[in-house]
């Protein structure tokens, strides 16, 4: 019923009635919303995320670039907790964090997806070079264009990324 109700503010409310006497020890989302409902639970009980849940230990983020919202959101939680990243899409899933060793998401290249990069500069071009794994460069920001057995054809999901390392494909998303 709670996925139901239309309005954000009321659906909070009961998101966080529902689930802040139960034990929360992970959760997956998009920073900014995290941040939201995290921000009503302190408001409702007056204690930090991690104070009302001491067994929560993972959060499982993406759909943003996690930079801005890191340091607000650990602040809410009162004590540093494992963060695992991924970058899924509705139009599918394009990358994951593999390791804790190294920064970045491993590429989803083994999905059905075929990747294409437009420099990011090109992007509003008329005629945009199109690049194929082999030919990105570590360090250059790439608009992502997408091709798949679902129908998409060269479809620009919207985001950009960069490659910091080609063997294997590790990027993070820029925007």
């Amino acid at each position: 019923e709670t996925n139901c109700i239309d309005d954000w503010e009321t659906k909070l409310d009961k998101i966080v009635e529902e689930t802040v006497s139960q034990e929360m020890t992970l959760i997956s989302g998009i920073p900014p919303w995290m941040q939201m409902y995290f921000d009503r639970l302190i408001q409702s009980k007056n204690k930090k995320i991690g104070e009302l849940f001491p067994n929560f230990s993972v959060m499982v983020h993406g759909g943003v670039n996690f930079e801005p919202y890191k340091a607000r959101l650990f602040e809410s939680i009162g004590r540093p907790i494992g963060c695992i990243e991924t970058f899924p899409a509705s139009e599918g899933f394009m990358a994951f964090q593999d390791t804790m060793q190294e920064e970045g998401l491993l590429l989803n290249t083994d999905s059905g997806i075929f990747f294409e990069f437009i420099p990011a500069g090109e992007i509003f071009d008329e005629k945009p070079t199109r690049l194929s794994l082999k030919d990105v460069q570590v360090g250059q920001n790439y608009a992502l264009i997408i091709n798949n057995n679902a129908g998409l054809w060269g479809y620009n999901i919207g985001d950009t990324i960069k490659f910091l390392s080609t063997n294997p494909y590790r990027i993070i998303v820029t925007g």
